[in-house]
Parts: structure tokens; sequence; C-alpha cells
């Protein structure tokens, strides 16, 4: 017989040289005849003992439900495929054997991963979302096996087109954020120094246009912003009107596209002597809404078609105050 048949295993001799040799009761088969999983696994095994190493007949993997043995409702352990080898009621096949078999553990299901006996592979685990329960406490959302391998690949996915966007490495991608991130609070520290520079410069027009109202002076403006803008231009108003002389600042706030409009209304310490009240005066041009501080107050949900009548109607209610 040649060396290159075929149909026959390859064996070494003791000086390494390939040999044939007919089988017999003393040879073992080469080719594994396992699934492909388990190849892999022969292609790069773990540190075992070498006779787990060795290579054996497959007998194929065995159902979760045992059959024929009705003692069972699951097959609860490695062993049981075993079974009938080890109370004797049939001969094994190999002298020796390993198991790698899917059970259903429910007796001790809550000691998986608790323990160094009680041990589980679930493939892939994912972590979607963390968060804090409690002190010492956190709670983990997490796919796992085929799921969390959809998972990363979605994530890929969106960083990848994160990259295409800004126009970078993936592997550059934190550098990159950060240093737009750091760019975007410089850009708003920027901007909130402009529009406090603004208010300022039209809060001294404001003071210089006062009106005069029964010796105190009146000022009322409309922005288009929000609650905030229109807060601080009227507290600037004030600051810059003359403190010896009573005023009262009352700010409109119509943001775009909002049908209501909100009403800001503020009073310098020498107004608040004469007997002026900033909540009093909110709530008489809001009909009973609104209120604060009888210095600065304010109120909301007024149409915002009837904004510049309740303004026009502020020196009226100094002059009869």
């Amino acid at each position: 017989m040649g060396a290159g048949h075929p149909s026959l295993p390859r064996r070494h001799g003791h000086r390494g040289v390939p040999r044939t040799c007919p089988p017999g009761p003393h040879t073992r088969p080469t080719a594994p005849l396992v699934p492909e999983p388990r190849r892999a696994y022969r292609r790069h095994p773990p540190p075992l003992p070498r006779l787990l190493r060795r290579t054996r007949p497959h007998r194929g993997p065995q159902r979760p439900l045992p059959t024929p043995d009705p003692t069972l409702l699951f097959v609860n352990a490695g062993t049981v495929p075993f079974k009938p080898y080890l109370t004797g009621e049939s001969p094994a096949p190999w002298p020796r054997a390993t198991s790698v078999q899917k059970c259903v553990r429910t007796l001790d299901i809550e000691e998986v991963g608790r323990t160094t006996r009680h041990a589980a592979r679930i493939g892939v685990v994912a972590v979607t979302s963390e968060a804090s329960v409690g002190a010492g406490m956190r709670r983990l959302e997490a796919a796992v096996g085929i799921e969390g391998f959809g998972y990363l690949a979605r994530e890929r996915d969106l960083v990848g087109r994160i990259a295409e966007q800004i126009q970078s490495l993936r592997v550059e991608l934190p550098d990159r954020i950060a240093a737009l991130l750091e760019r975007l609070k410089a850009t708003d520290r920027e901007n909130q120094r402009l529009k406090q520079q603004a208010t300022l410069g039209r809060a001294a027009e404001l003071a210089a246009g006062a009106t005069e109202v029964s010796g105190a002076r009146v000022v009322t403006a409309t922005t288009d912003e929000g609650t905030d803008a229109a807060r601080a231009l009227a507290m600037a108003v004030r600051d810059g009107l003359p403190a010896e002389r009573p005023g009262v600042v009352a700010v409109g706030a119509h943001p775009a596209g909002s049908g209501t409009a909100v009403l800001v209304v503020t009073v310098n310490p020498a107004a608040r002597e004469a007997g002026q009240d900033a909540a009093a005066l909110v709530k008489r041009l809001l009909h009973g809404r609104g209120g604060g501080s009888p210095e600065p107050a304010q109120g909301g949900g007024l149409p915002a078609g009837q904004l510049a009548k309740a303004l026009a109607s502020v020196p009226g209610l100094i002059t009869r105050a």
C-alpha cells in the first residue's frame, strides 16, 4: 500500500517519518468527527491536560429532553448522556470520554456566576444602559448572545456614520468630539457675552429715554427673546435709572412662534418707599395672574396681541397709585 493512499490514516514513526498502517484496534482516527465549533476548538485548544486534547469519536449533541429516560424532565447536567454507562445498564463504547452538553439548570440557577463551581457561558454581553438605583447599587441592562452581536453591529454602523459626518477616523473620534464640544462651549460663552453687552447698551438707551409720570421715571419695552432675557433687561434698565428718584420698569417678552407673552415688572428702592409694588402692578396688568417680590415680579399667559395694550396702561397705574 502506498503512503499516499487516501483511505488510510497517516501516522508518524519514531523518527518523524510519515507512515501508514491499516485500521485496526490500536489505531485512532485522526480526522475530527465533530461539528464546526469543536473543530475551531481543536485548532486553538486551551491549556487542558493531554488526555482531553486527544481526538475522540464524537457521539453528537443530546436533546434537552432526555429519551428514553422517564426519570428526568430536562437534561440538567452534562453527565446525563452517560447515565446508562454509569448505572451499568449498557457498556460504555469508549474507555474515556468528555462531555460538552447543553443543560437546563433550574435547581441552582440563582447561584450561577456567584461561585467558581456554578458557571455559565452566555456568549457576547453588550451593555446597553447603566444607571444608579441606590447607594452602592447600579442597574445594568445588556443584550446577550445573538442580540448582543446585533447591538454591537448597530453601534459599529452608528460610529461609522458619525465618523463620516465629522470627517474623522474612528480611532480619532473621542479627541475630535472633545475638541468640537470645547469649541461649542467657547462659542456659547462668547454669544452670552455679546448678548450681555447688547442688553446693557439697550438698557442705557431705554433708561435715558424714560418717561416722567407723577414724579416717577417709567420705562416700558419689549423683547422677542425669553423670560430670562426680559428679566435681565428690566433689571439693567432699573439699575440705570437715577437712584434718588422712583423708577418703574415693565418689559414684555414675546418669543418668536409663541402665542403668549410674559410681563416682567421691577421697581427701584425709591419707588418702593413711594408705595409702588411690582407684584401688585403685575397682578393688575394680568387681571390677577402672576406674582413675585415687591421689587421684581412677573407673570405669563398674556395673549401676544394684548401685550402692547398692557404696557401702554402702565403709566396710568402709576398715576392712580
